[in-house]
């Protein structure tokens, strides 16, 4: 579900505006393929309930994504880190063809000779 999410922020043709996504998910196979990570948390604070949503860089998503598969040892960091870095690899930029004027690069740019 994750990858046909991404494919929808991608852009359909050359030109054409990309879509935006905002999900929210309790998988942590779907979050990892976020551009963006967001902590959202209900905290009391004098007896009134309260959104708090924090951006997370690197090291945060990681305790993120680690809590999300279930705690927050060592294996479960390193789940988390494996997650990210097969996000990484499947949005990563490859050469898929070659026109007449260009090298189409996978899945949504294309470098120009």
């Amino acid at each position: 579900m994750g990858q046909k999410l991404w494919q929808l922020t991608l852009s359909p043709a050359p030109g054409a505006a990309g879509h935006q996504v905002l999900c929210v998910t309790h998988l942590p196979q779907l979050a990892g393929f976020g551009d963006r990570h967001l902590r959202v948390e209900k905290v009391v604070r004098g007896g009134r309930t309260v959104t708090r949503v924090t951006a997370l860089e690197e090291a945060a998503r990681v305790e993120e994504l680690a809590q999300m598969l279930g705690g927050g040892g060592d294996a479960h960091r390193e789940s988390a880190r494996a997650i990210l870095d097969q996000v990484r690899r499947a949005k990563a930029p490859q050469v898929v063809g070659w026109s007449d004027s260009r090298v189409v690069l996978g899945p949504q740019s294309s470098v120009r000779r």
